[in-house]
Parts: C-alpha cells; structure tokens; sequence
C-alpha cells in the first residue's frame, strides 16, 4: 500500500494492526504469563512482545517520524537487529509469518471470546466470572480450546474453562448457548429469567 501512495489504507492497517489486534489482544492474552513461573513461556512471550513493537515502529514510522524514532530508541535492542536509527532500520518486508491455518484459528478464538463477551454485558455479569464449555464436533477444535483456555479465560474474564465433543453433556445442561459456527457452541453456567425483558 505504501508503495501505491494509498497513505489512508496504510494508516487504518497500521492501526489495526498495532493498537486492536496487539495492544487490545496480545498484551492483555499475555499477562498471565509474564506473571507465570514458566520461564521459557515467558520468554517466547517477551520475544513476541519485542518482535511486533521493533516491527510496529517501522511500519509506523513513515506517518509517525518522531515519535516512533524516540521508542525506537527506548528499545532493549539485541545486538543483530540494532540500527543507530529508525530511519536507518531495515523496513518489514518478509512474509515468512504468515500462516493461514493459524490465522483461521485465531479468527475463531476471537469469535468465542467476542460471544462470550456480549453474553456477559447482555446479562449483566461483570466480576462474576460465569463457568464456560466450549462444544465443537470437531475433535481437533476442541484440543486447541482445551490449549488456548488461559488466552479465552483471560480476555473474557470468565471462570473455569471446559470443552467438550458431546452436545448432549449432562454438565451443560441448562447452561446459556451461544452458536459460533456450523461446528463450535459456546455454554455459560448462568440463570437467565425469561420473566424480565432482555435489552439488545
């Protein structure tokens, strides 16, 4: 985009990219970690950190000279990917990140936790922490939300996180379903009345 002069596109990707996606997403998916004891999660997480802030800058820097070159400084740089100077610095160009597989995957924890956090505003229960079950026929699916439960629990705040293959599970009967997809539910433990109106 930057190479066609589309300055509106790039922006809104950069934004996109940096303050919805990583500080929104990542920073808050982390936290538990960098608190953990697991010393080599934490240390992959801080890699991630560096990578997408010394990668973040670059693409920011054509739009935000200064400010970026001043964080860019701040930087506890390794001494392979050390520049005097933003300006100076090599900009992002690789691809070898990407993979679609993942990028699908992540597509639907963030469905999930998007559910999971309407159901809890639509219901009223902030600092409740309701029990969740995540349902997919998809045996794979739900060994990766078993994975992943300390990404979900922490962006949604919830209780304990279970997952399941049997939509018929007697431990979930009752519980508040939320449909993602064709393949994957979201269940809450909550009460709901269906006495009193519910505003959407």
């Amino acid at each position: 985009m930057m190479n066609e002069y589309n300055y509106g596109d790039s922006v809104k990707d950069a934004y996109e990219f940096f303050y919805k996606n990583f500080c929104d997403v990542y920073v808050e998916a982390v936290k538990p970690i960098m608190y953990g004891k697991d010393d080599s999660q934490r240390h992959a997480s801080k890699n991630v950190l560096y990578t997408c802030i010394d990668r973040g800058l670059k693409l920011l820097h054509p739009m935000m000279p200064f400010i970026t070159e001043e964080l860019y400084q701040r930087l506890p740089h390794p001494d392979f990917n050390k520049s005097e100077s933003i300006c100076i610095a090599p900009f992002p160009t690789d691809d070898h990140f990407i993979n679609n597989e993942i990028e699908e995957k992540a597509e639907l924890l963030f469905d999930i936790v998007h559910k999971i956090n309407a159901t809890q505003t639509q219901f009223n229960l902030k600092g409740k922490k309701p029990r969740i079950c995540l349902y997919s026929k998809d045996k794979s699916l739900t060994e990766f939300f078993y994975n992943q439960s300390l990404f979900i629990v922490s962006l949604t705040n919830g209780g304990q996180l279970s997952v399941t293959n049997d939509k018929d599970d007697k431990s979930i009967k009752g519980w508040f379903v939320n449909v993602v997809n064709a393949t994957t539910d979201v269940y809450l433990d909550i009460t709901v009345d269906n006495s009193k109106e519910v505003n959407y």
